[in-house]
């Protein structure tokens, strides 16, 4: 099977990003004969965004990166 790597580049994205991870979750990617893994890159937000990620719960295919300053 297929694994697809989707980058969810985050910046200041407190109010969206759960929505977003939502409808990523929602894709049936077996459907596609694929699964996925979610890479989630905080660019060193500064609205509460890097906070929240924190508090996700683990999911074995969802990975939050952290940059210390933003790098545009």
């Amino acid at each position: 099977m297929t694994t697809l790597s989707i980058i969810v580049p985050a910046y200041n994205e407190k109010h969206t990003i759960g929505e977003i991870l939502s409808k990523i979750e929602r894709v049936d990617f077996a459907a596609f004969g694929a699964s996925a893994e979610i890479i989630i890159i905080d660019d060193a937000s500064q609205d509460g965004t890097r906070e929240l990620l924190q508090k996700l719960p683990a999911q074995p295919h969802v990975s939050v990166l952290y940059h210390k300053h933003n790098r545009g």
